[in-house]
Parts: C-alpha cells; sequence; structure tokens
C-alpha cells in the first residue's frame, strides 16, 4: 500500500501542534523550535528523535525539531511536565504512571499523548541452559531491569507481579554499558516459548 510515511504523518502532527503551540499556522510564520525529550545517546528513542528531527528539518513545514538525550521515558515526561520540553518519547507504561501520578511520580502530570510513533515491545530473556522456564521461576532471583529513569524499569516488574512473583526478588541494577563485541555464532533454537509450569 503506496500511502505517506508513519514519519510524514508525524511531521504533519506536530506542524499542527508547533501551529497550536506557537500561534502560527501552516508555512508560513517563523520556525517553531520544539525540544523532543529522547533518551540516552546510542539508545533507540535517542536515534528515532535524530530521525524525527531530519526528516521534519527536509520538509517544508515551519518547524525545527531539537532531539534532547535524557534518562529516557521518566524522566522525558517530568521534562514535558516541567516545560524544559515540548514533546517526549516515553513508553506507555510511563506515560499512564505520570497521568495517574503514581509510582515514579509523587503527583499527576500535565500530559497527553500526540502520537504512537515507535512499537516498542519488552522482552523478558533469560540464558537458554539456564534454570529458569517460565516467570515464575524467577522468584528470589535478581533481574537486570534497565536503566534508572526508562520505561523499561517501569515495565519490568509487572510482568513477574501479575505472575504472582512480585516481592519475591529483588531488581538487579542495569548492567554498565559494555563496548560493542562480536556476537557469537546463533545456537540452534526451537522457536518456542517455555510455558508456565502449572
Amino acid at each position: 500500500m503506496n500511502g505517506p510515511s508513519r514519519r510524514a504523518v508525524l511531521g504533519a502532527g506536530l506542524a499542527a501542534a508547533a501551529g497550536s503551540l506557537g500561534g502560527c499556522s501552516g508555512g508560513s510564520g517563523p520556525v517553531r523550535r520544539l525540544r523532543l525529550a529522547t533518551g540516552p545517546e546510542g539508545g533507540p528513542y535517542n536515534a528515532f528523535g535524530k530521525a524525527l528531527a531530519l526528516a521534519v528539518g527536509a520538509s517544508d513545514l515551519p518547524l525545527e525539531i531539537i532531539p534532547v538525550s535524557t534518562a529516557a521515558s521518566v524522566n522525558n515526561l517530568r521534562s514535558l511536565d516541567e516545560g524544559s520540553a515540548e514533546l517526549a518519547l516515553a513508553m506507555a507504561d510511563a506515560a499512564e504512571d505520570a497521568v495517574l501520578g503514581r509510582d515514579s511520580f509523587s503527583r499527576p502530570a500535565a500530559v497527553t499523548a500526540l502520537a504512537r510513533v515507535y512499537v516498542n515491545y519488552t522482552h523478558l530473556v533469560v540464558p537458554s541452559d539456564g534454570p529458569v522456564r517460565a516467570v515464575t521461576d524467577l522468584a528470589g532471583r535478581p533481574v537486570a531491569a534497565g536503566a534508572t529513569g526508562s520505561g523499561v524499569r517501569v515495565a519490568a516488574p509487572r510482568g513477574p507481579r501479575a505472575a504472582g512473583v512480585a516481592g519475591r526478588g529483588a531488581p538487579a541494577r542495569a548492567p554498565p554499558a559494555a563496548p560493542p563485541r562480536r556476537a557469537p555464532p546463533p545456537r540452534p533454537t526451537s522457536g518456542r516459548w517455555a510455558s508456565p509450569r502449572r
């Protein structure tokens, strides 16, 4: 199907948002600069923010997107609420917490969703030759749950909690970023998920 790309549609949405924020409309008037809270340098949200800024910059929209490196979703939503950013990328779990004023947010944040622009799945991954075969096997085990301030850190405990494992294991801190290394050769896999034991 040939139609406008997601970035083109988002660019049009951002132009409309810029018009309402800055009092300008269409392709006329001064260029509106919007700070976009993204994520850490080298991360996917930061890369997406930079790509979006380039796409909008290549258009004839009176708009400039300025990607801002951050800790990620929680920090982005706080920046948006405090006015140090006009746009933010955030995982849905963290955005819901912000609007409801729960968990990482001491009060409801005055934010609203503009668009779903980056589909993001959180995977719970374990070593294939390890003892964990179901979420319930995580009880009492440390889990690397993402960087502080990230949406993954918000979402990570929710899966085990839903499986009845909440409070039995201590989340481990995210490991420090390691330099890139060569990937090992692929191992054969069955391609199936282990189902919880009953």
